[in-house]
Order: C-alpha cells, then sequence, then structure tokens
C-alpha cells in the first residue's frame, strides 16, 4: 500500500521583542533563504502503471501520477513489483483503457517495445504463516473441430493483426465451463478482448457440448475448436477460440492414452505453433506422479520439439507445478508431500526450460511474490492470497516478442485465475 509522505515540517516563530519585530520588517521584504522554507512533503510512491484487467473484480489499483508531477525535487523510490500487483488485481475494467493509448502508438510505429524493467518486478517479503487454497470448475471429450470458414470480418481482422504486430493471448483453467460461464465467463472474455483464448479443464463431451452462449455472445472468436474427454466424462479438455482462422489444428499429441481425455490443443498460425495443455494432476497421495512424470513429460517434451523445427512454439495452460518457492504460499510444507510441488515435477519443468523453453512471466518479474494463478476453495485462501503459480505460458524461439504478462486475480469464475500475454509480432 502506498504510504503517505511525511507531513510539512512547521516554523514555530520565537516571541518578538521590539528588537525582533524590526528584524521581521526586514524578513518580511527579503527572500526566505532556502534553508529557511519548509519542506516540501516527500511524494507518495507512485504505484506501477496497473497491466490489463479483467471484467468485475480486476487487477489494478487507480496510478497515482498526480503525485508524480507536484514532487519534482526529489524522485521517488520505484515501487516493489507487489505494488505493480496490487494494481493488476483491483483494477475495474477502466484500468485497461489507461493502457491503450500506449499500445496505439506502438502499434503505429510497429517498432519494438522495450521489455518492462526487470526491478519493477520486485515485491516485498511475502508471508508464509497462510493457509492454502483452492479452486474448480467443470471439463469434457474429444469433438470435431468447430471451425467456420472465414469471412469478411475475418479478412479484416486478421490484416489489424498483421499490421500492428500486436497479439494477445489468454490462458485459463475454467474448472468447468458451464460452471464459469454462470459466474462471469463471457463478461471476463470480452473485457480482455484477446485474439486467442486457450481453456483447460472445460469438462465439455460428445454428448455434452459447449454452453450456447458461446456460440451467441462471443461471435469474435469465430473459430472454437475443443479437445474433449472421450475416456471419462465430465473431465479434462482443453480448447481455443480464435478471432483469425489458425492455418491448423490439432487435438492431442498423438498419444491416445493422453488424447483420450482431450488434454491438448494446437492451433498453427503463421508465425509460430501454440499449444495449450491440461497437465495432469499427480493426485491426492501422489497416486499418479509416475503417470505425469514418466509418460506425460516426455511424450509432450517430444510433441514440442518436432513442432518446434519449423516454427516457433508458445506452449501455454495449467502445468499443473510451482517452479520454486515463490510461486507457492506454504513452500516449506508442501515440498514433495502436495501434488504440483514435488521434486519430480519441478525437475520435468526444467528439462523444458533446458531445451530452451523461457518462462515469460519470470523473465519480465524474476522477483515477484505473492503472484499466484490458483486458490483453494478451502478456508478463505483466495481472500488471504494463500495460491500457487500454476499457468503459465513459456516461450520458444520467441521470447523476444513479450511485451508484459498479466495476472488477473481477480477475475472470478473458477479457481483459477486468466493469464495474459502480449506480443509484439515481427
Amino acid at each position: 500500500m502506498v504510504k503517505a509522505g511525511k507531513d510539512e515540517t512547521e516554523t514555530v516563530a520565537p516571541r518578538r521583542s521590539a528588537r525582533n519585530l524590526e528584524k521581521r520588517k526586514v524578513s518580511e521584504e527579503t527572500p526566505v533563504p532556502e534553508q529557511a522554507k519548509p519542506k516540501q512533503a516527500k511524494k507518495a510512491p507512485a504505484k506501477k502503471k496497473p497491466s490489463k484487467i479483467e471484467h468485475a473484480p480486476a487487477e489494478a489499483v487507480e496510478t497515482e501520477k498526480d503525485a508524480e508531477e507536484e514532487a519534482k525535487p526529489k524522485q521517488a523510490k520505484k515501487e516493489p513489483a507487489k505494488k505493480k500487483q496490487a494494481k493488476i488485481e483491483k483494477a475495474p475494467a477502466a484500468a485497461e483503457n489507461e493502457e491503450e493509448p500506449a499500445t496505439k502508438e506502438t502499434k503505429k510505429k510497429q517498432a519494438k517495445k522495450a521489455p518492462p524493467k526487470k526491478n519493477e518486478a520486485k515485491g516485498p517479503k511475502r508471508k508464509k504463516d497462510a493457509e492454502e487454497e483452492t479452486n474448480g470448475l467443470p471439463v469434457p471429450d474429444l469433438g470435431p473441430a468447430t471451425q467456420e470458414k472465414p469471412g469478411s470480418d475475418d479478412e479484416s481482422a486478421t490484416e489489424k493483426v498483421e499490421s500492428t504486430g500486436m497479439f494477445k493471448i489468454a490462458t485459463w483453467n475454467v474448472a468447468g465451463l458451464y460452471a464459469c460461464i454462470k459466474k462471469g465467463f463471457v463478461e471476463t472474455a470480452k473485457t480482455l478482448d484477446c485474439d486467442v483464448i486457450c481453456l483447460q479443464e472445460t469438462k465439455l463431451s460428445l454428448k455434452k457440448g459447449p454452453p450456447p452462449e458461446i456460440r451467441s455472445e462471443l461471435k469474435d472468436w469465430k473459430y472454437q475448436n475443443y479437445a474433449n474427454s472421450e475416456g471419462k466424462a465430465g473431465y479434462s479438455g482443453t480448447a481455443i477460440f480464435s478471432k483469425t482462422k489458425p492455418l491448423s489444428i490439432q487435438r492431442g499429441i498423438g498419444k491416445s492414452k493422453h488424447d483420450d481425455f482431450g488434454r491438448s490443443c494446437t492451433a498453427e498460425f503463421e508465425k509460430f505453433y501454440l499449444v495449450t495443455s491440461y497437465v495432469p494432476n499427480s493426485g491426492r497421495g501422489l497416486v499418479n506422479l509416475d503417470y505425469r512424470t514418466k509418460e506425460w513429460e516426455s511424450d509432450l517434451r517430444n510433441y514440442l520439439t518436432k513442432l518446434n523445427k519449423t516454427k516457433p512454439v508458445i506452449y501455454c495452460g495449467d502445468l499443473n507445478v510451482a517452479h520454486t518457492a515463490i510461486d507457492l504460499t506454504n513452500d516449506k510444507s508442501n515440498y514433495n508431500k502436495t501434488a504440483g510441488y514435488t521434486q519430480a515435477e519441478i525437475d520435468e519443468l526444467e528439462k523444458l526450460l533446458g531445451l530452451g523453453y523461457v518462462d515469460a512471466y519470470r523473465k519480465l518479474y524474476p522477483k515477484e511474490e505473492d503472484c499466484y494463478t490458483f486458490w483453494s476453495y478451502m478456508g478463505g485462501a483466495r481472500a488471504k492470497n494463500v495460491g500457487w503459480r500454476l499457468d503459465y505460458f513459456l516461450m520458444k524461439d520467441c521470447e523476444e516478442w513479450v511485451e508484459d504478462v498479466v495476472i488477473h486475480s481477480k477475475a472470478q469464475g473458477s479457481d483459477h485465475c486468466p493469464v495474459e500475454i502480449k506480443l509484439n509480432l515481427p
């Protein structure tokens, strides 16, 4: 929170003798020496510019630029990155508009924008005495691609993306698309207004198709492709909604033991492959740990490596792992005991990083703390911000495109929140 600056110092006038009164007359005509002037109030540190936010409970606090302009003598210390995160979490939809001028200017110039300063991402030490929290929604089966033929609107949208070089992608574990629809999914999607929306844990099936609101209210995202769970109804599932037509769509990674549950979906665009996955949870008691680490992870890496032979790859989704201690609240009590924070799971993520994949959020904010994307439904975890960072954007051969990554931690609808990446395409 921004601390108020120190009050202005007060000058107490001594008793005035006749002689003093005479001096006072002279002093009233003479300019007050600089050291005698009251000290200017210390400027309140300016909060970091809020990143784009979701519709209702957004993730940014109002910027205080007026304080910066008034207090010129001394530049305020940079607000720690934690402050920036607070902005992201509380900003209403209006905060999103504050960034538009800069974005438009960037689009006009088509110039490469320097990534945000790393020191902006520094955050204060976090408290580790809170409880854990979780959240969830429903997902389904492998169904046919819902792709419409491009029309005139699609062509203009494509031209816009190509001319501006800007491209925004959101990833969100909705914990059941039907449940999320009832909690503001459509409004959040429209507020974010990303070019592509990647979903995990949709819990759809061939028998239970997507909610009708998706077609009727999200018409801008004309190309809606689902990888649903055929192996188990109401389970897993992924989807990719796009405003522009992908060059190709693939459901799964070529292995039926994984693909039958709709765990992955790929969209090929002109300059990159976009892969979204719902990585298997190791489960209570780590019963699925071996399947996840010895089968899924190695097959997924091989699939991504094959794609990367022809184009850069953007891999996103719910990866179900906290990479380091600052990626969850209670790291010590969960290490090697809880699914999502075992050394075996961490090692598998590091194998991907070892292949050259870059965690886009940590590239920009290497020391940011208390930045979570998942909170348990138990114990009021979300209200206390007792959470985990489980949702990622990993970039291979395209990390220089990243302009910003925003965690929309106040967006409701699921036990996860949306994460948005902004790219300056070459």
